[in-house]
C-alpha cells in the first residue's frame, strides 16, 4: 500500500530513471539470493516475514482450538483448521524461500539456477519478458513493495519474485533483460509496472502497462470493499467473540485507506491514458 501511495502522490525519480551509461555498461549480469553459499540479508528478512505470519496463524489456531465458545456456528468451527492450514503453508513457504535462486544474463542466454536445477534459456527461444503483479502481490504491498518478472518461452514460464530479492534488484534485472531482448524483434517486452527508463521505451517491441496498473488499483478497490464489509460484520459476533472487535476496527481502518488509494490511483492512470 505504501508503494501505491507513493506512486499516487509522488514519483520517485531516482527509481524511474537510469542513465544511458549505466544501461550500456550492463553486459554479463548476475543476481543471486546467496553469496559464498550463504543467504543474503534481503532473503533472510523476506523469509522472516513468512515465519512471523506462520507464528501468528498457528498461535491463533491454538487460541481458537482451546477457546470455550458460548455458541457454535459453522463459521466458527472452520476458523481453527483454517488458521492452522494457513500457518503451515506460511511455514513451508518460509523454508522453501531460503533455497538458492540465481539468474545469469549474457548475450547468448538466460540461466536460472534453482537449488541444484539449471535452466538454460537461449534468447531465440524466448517469446515474452514481462513485469507484473498478481492478486496476492497486490495484497502484500501493504507490507512491502512487490513485483514479478516473468520470462516466457513456448514450453515454460519462469517467475522471479520479490519474496527473494529487493524491489530495486528486480527492477534492475528487468532493465537488463529488456536491454538484451530489444535486439530480438520476436521478443515482446511488457513493461506493466513502468520500470524501464525513457532510453528504452521508444523501442517498438516494448509495451507500456497503464491498463495493468488500472487492474491493480481495481483489485485494491475490491480488497478495500471486502475489508469494510468484514469489519462491519465482525461487530455482529461481539457477544460471542469479545476480542473480535479488534479485528473489526483494524479492517474498518485499512478498508477505507485501500478504497481511497485505489480511487486516486484509478483517476491518475485514466488521466495519463487520455493524454
Amino acid at each position: 500500500m505504501f508503494r501505491i501511495f507513493g506512486r499516487v502522490f509522488k514519483r520517485n525519480k531516482s527509481n524511474l530513471e537510469m542513465s544511458e551509461k549505466m544501461i550500456s555498461s550492463i553486459s554479463n549480469y548476475e543476481l543471486s539470493t546467496h553469496t559464498d553459499g550463504r543467504p543474503s540479508n534481503t532473503l533472510i528478512t523476506k523469509t522472516i516475514f513468512f515465519m512471523i505470519f506462520a507464528g501468528i496463524f498457528l498461535w491463533g489456531a491454538y487460541l481458537l482450538f482451546t477457546a470455550k465458545w458460548q455458541i457454535e456456528t459453522p463459521f466458527i468451527e472452520y476458523l481453527p483448521p483454517m488458521f492452522f492450514i494457513f500457518g503451515i503453508i506460511s511455514l513451508i513457504a518460509g523454508i522453501v524461500n531460503l533455497s538458492l535462486l540465481t539468474i545469469k544474463v549474457n548475450e547468448k542466454e538466460i540461466m536460472i539456477i534453482r537449488g541444484n536445477n539449471e535452466n538454460h534459456i537461449p534468447w531465440d527461444k524466448i517469446e515474452e519478458i514481462r513485469n507484473t503483479i498478481t492478486f496476492f502481490s497486490t495484497l502484500s504491498t501493504i507490507v512491502y513493495n512487490y513485483g514479478v518478472v516473468i520470462i516466457k518461452t513456448r514450453s515454460k514460464t519462469f517467475k522471479i519474485k520479490t519474496t527473494k530479492f529487493r524491489y530495486s534488484q528486480l527492477r534492475e534485472l528487468f532493465i537488463n533483460l529488456a536491454q538484451h531482448a530489444i535486439k530480438f524483434n520476436n521478443i515482446i517486452i511488457n513493461d506493466e509496472l513502468g520500470w524501464l527508463p525513457a532510453e528504452l521505451k521508444s523501442t517498438e517491441n516494448i509495451r507500456s502497462g497503464a491498463e495493468v496498473r488500472l487492474k491493480e488499483y481495481s483489485i485494491l478497490l475490491r480488497i478495500g470493499g471486502i475489508m469494510i464489509v468484514i469489519g462491519a460484520i465482525s461487530f455482529i459476533f461481539i457477544p460471542f467473540i469479545p476480542n473480535i472487535a479488534v479485528l473489526g476496527v483494524v479492517f474498518l481502518f485499512l478498508g477505507p485507506m485501500c478504497v481511497l488509494t485505489a480511487w486516486l490511483g484509478i483517476n491518475e492512470e485514466k488521466k495519463k491514458i487520455e493524454h
